[in-house]
Order: C-alpha cells, then structure tokens, then sequence
C-alpha cells in the first residue's frame, strides 16, 4: 500500500448515495486496497468485530484527561482500514507482513492491525517505539538471561560458552544440537508465542533446578542422545548454575545475578534486525526453522545490544531492570527502553483468529 492510497476516502457511501455504516467502510476499504481478493474478502468479519470490540473497550473507559478521544476513535479507523496512525503530526505505518521474517502470508496484515489497534489503546506509546525502531520480533526470555544480554548481547548456545557466561536460561535441551546452537529465535512482533514462552516462569532454586536435572535423566533415558536435543548439555548447563547459586564470597555484581536467576521472571526482548541480507547463501544471516511455527524466524549469531531498542518487563520489575540498564550500561550505546509487558500482553490476543 502506498502512502497517496491512505489518503483516500474510500467507501464513504452506497452506490445509490446513501452513507456507509462504519463498519462497511472499513470492509470497502481493506477490499478495495488489497483487490478484492477473496481470502480477505473471508477476513473482513474478522478484523471488523475486533474493531468493534475495540472501540467499545474504549468507549467504556473512565475519561482521561490526557487523551482526547476524538484522536483516539480516529487512529483506530485508520489502522483498521489503512494500518497507519498519525502521532504528534507524524504519520506511522505498520510495516508489510513481507517485510518481516518468517512464513508470512499477505493475510497477516488482519492480525497485525487486530494487535496494533489492541496495544494503542494499552499503551500507545509502546506502539509508537515498536513502529519507530522497526521492531520485527519478540524473544521470550526470563530475568535469569537479563544480566549477560545488557553485556553481550541476545547471543545462542555456542556465543554464551565462548564467554564463559552462564546459560541459566533458554532451551538448553534442543538448543544445544539444533538451530540456537547457533542462532537466536525469534516470534513476529504481533504473535503471541514469544510472550506465552516468556510468562511460564517460577522463581528459581536449587531445588527446582535438581527437579530439572531428575527431568531430563528420564528424558535421556527415553530419548537418548538424539539429533533435535541435548540432554547431557542441558544437565551440565543446570549443574553450572546450581553450583552458581550456591558458590560462596560472591562478588556484588554476581550477588545482583544471583537474585536475577532466582527470581526468573518474565523479559520478552523487542528485536530489531538490521542487515537483513547479511551473510551468505550457505550462511544468511536469517533462518526459517523447520518447525510448525509459522511466525518463527532465527537470527545468526543474534542480536546486538543495539538491535534490542525495548525491553518488556512486568510492571513490578520495570523499575528495579532500568536501575540494573543504568548499572550495565555502556555510556557510548543507546540503551533499551523499559515498559511495562501488561499491555503487550493483552494485546496478543484480541480474539481468535485462524489463517
């Protein structure tokens, strides 16, 4: 779509004269810029019942005296039927499913504005961050990663052992012999499969990591050492990170990553990735895992510090992680931004949708 289409006023009324209801105009206007195309055609009742939900959502909200609503009910019928919103004088387009990596189809832009008009009315200027630094994907972490990633980085398996960092987080048991040996995973911003990864987390204890260690010894007895996972990797990342937890004299920085690992709660990271054509044919820097997860897609090496402009947290935490930002933090860098990960939350899941 270009920028001269979302200027224009399509479907305001009938052929006869008479005015379109809103939600026909909506209808009208996505069919009419994606031409016609009867799979879009099937997805109309879709996006224009989350709109419907949505705005009334809002509607119901207490006043605020910081938010005029006549702005408001106007960005969300311009990113249902254009995908853009103005803020602030500027105009902000959702990116193109094609433009972000993974299995996208073109229908994908019916989840994205669902997503997008969800998180505007939660936290506006979360999707305003997003939209400026291009983020293209979430990876679902834990607090127990926080410490080493404002270091080194988002890095896989093989980057954390070349620095000798610990790996008290992660999928140790398949990503030891498959793709985040070398590669970190990543889900399309709008899906919610990095934020549900992120959210099973309990605090952490050398109780609960022995459960772990009992866990993977019966996997390895039904499994064995087979080629998508790594049993005997992931009990020695466990055992190094218990004798962590325990190790005595601690350093005041070790101290600060121990309660990181203990408490394990949840961090999604907002990627951005820069050079997309980077590498080669053999090596690209992008990679389609062989899984049934659509909108998983892997990044060699990972992700610079610079490539994860925003940090989710829960609420409760975003002060305590910007402390720890200004503890780690290089004064040469930019510095992730903080929010809060309750809005993203709900906005991942603004209704059933299936593509």
């Amino acid at each position: 779509m270009t920028n001269d289409q979302t200027t224009l006023e399509i479907g305001s009324r009938r052929s006869d004269g008479s005015e379109l209801t809103v939600e026909e105009s909506i209808k009208q206007a996505i069919l009419s810029s994606h031409g016609g195309l009867k799979p879009v055609w099937r997805d109309t009742d879709y996006i224009v019942s989350q709109y419907t939900n949505i705005t009334k959502e809002f509607n119901q909200r207490s006043p605020d005296k910081d938010v005029d609503p006549i702005v408001v009910r106007r960005n969300l019928l311009n990113l249902v039927k254009f995908g853009f919103f103005d803020v602030d004088g500027e105009r902000l387009f959702l990116p193109k499913p094609e433009e972000i990596p993974g299995r996208s189809t073109f229908r994908d832009f019916i989840p994205m504005r669902a997503f997008a008009m969800k998180l505007y009315i939660n936290d506006p200027e979360l999707l305003v961050s997003a939209l400026k630094n291009h983020i293209m994907g979430m990876h679902g972490s834990s607090s127990a990663s926080l410490w080493g990633v404002l270091e080194h980085g988002l890095l896989p398996q093989d980057g954390l052992i070349e620095r000798s960092a610990i790996v008290a987080s992660g999928e140790h048991i398949f990503g030891g012999l498959g793709i985040n040996k070398k590669h970190v995973s990543l889900f399309q911003w709008y899906n919610s499969s990095a934020a549900n990864y992120a959210l099973r987390r309990e605090e952490m204890s050398e109780n609960s990591l022995n459960d772990r260690i009992k866990h993977l010894k019966k996997l390895a007895s039904v499994y064995g050492e087979k080629s998508f996972i790594s049993v005997d990797q992931a009990i020695a990342y466990t055992e190094a990170t218990i004798a962590f937890l325990r190790k005595s004299n601690k350093t005041n920085e070790e101290k600060i990553q121990e309660i990181l690992i203990r408490e394990n709660f949840p961090v999604l990271y907002a990627g951005r990735v820069d050079r997309l054509k980077e590498g080669t044919r053999e090596h690209p820097r992008i990679a389609i895992p062989r899984s049934d997860l659509r909108a998983e897609f892997a990044v060699c090496d990972g992700l610079p510090l610079s490539e994860i402009p925003i940090i989710l947290v829960p609420n409760d935490r975003v002060s305590q992680v910007r402390q720890l930002i200004e503890i780690r933090s290089d004064a040469s860098q930019a510095v992730p931004v903080v929010r809060a990960i309750e809005a993203y939350q709900k906005a991942i899941d603004p209704g059933s949708y299936n593509n």
